[in-house]
């Protein structure tokens, strides 16, 4: 027996790891109380915390829900359509229930007003981090949240 055995007995033996639904994973982030909605604080830092790469991947793994794709589809079109003025270097993004990510890195030069339109494809709770490449290019990274009332953001600790 080879290592190449051990390794697909390892593999078998996992168990295979459920995928979330859509609407299991948007309420990792924001849960309803009393009609009052909740963003979770704890699921923000680990977004802002970790390389984007790992959530987007999680994220094209959740089933897939019609919502998330025609906020993906209208994430995409505002990108072409609206930051014309925006040299943008590598775009990533994905959306999984109600929730949008986004990495995107542009050159300094480009336009930050544009830029700053972003979240505004569609009735957001936005959250943003805006960070200088090695290079001195502008990175953005940022999770949209559907809302049907943006102005009505609350946190928890959860």
């Amino acid at each position: 027996r080879g290592l190449g055995d051990v390794y697909k007995r390892q593999q078998l033996d996992k168990p295979e790891q459920q995928v979330l639904t859509a609407e299991a994973f948007s309420k990792k982030f924001v849960s309803t109380e009393d009609g009052k909605e909740f963003v979770s604080k704890k699921a923000l830092d680990d977004v802002f915390k970790n390389d984007t790469s790992l959530l987007l991947q999680r994220m094209s793994e959740i089933e897939y829900s019609e919502v998330a794709q025609i906020r993906k589809d209208k994430l995409n079109e505002f990108i072409i359509n609206e930051l014309k003025d925006v040299t943008i270097l590598q775009q990533d993004l994905e959306c999984a229930g109600k929730v949008c990510a986004i990495e995107l890195t542009y050159m300094q030069s480009s336009n930050q007003a544009s830029i700053d339109t972003l979240s505004s494809f569609s009735k957001n709770y936005s959250f943003q981090q805006f960070t200088e490449t090695e290079s001195g290019d502008k990175k953005l990274k940022a999770l949209y949240i559907a809302t049907d009332n943006p102005s009505g953001l609350s946190l928890s600790d959860s």
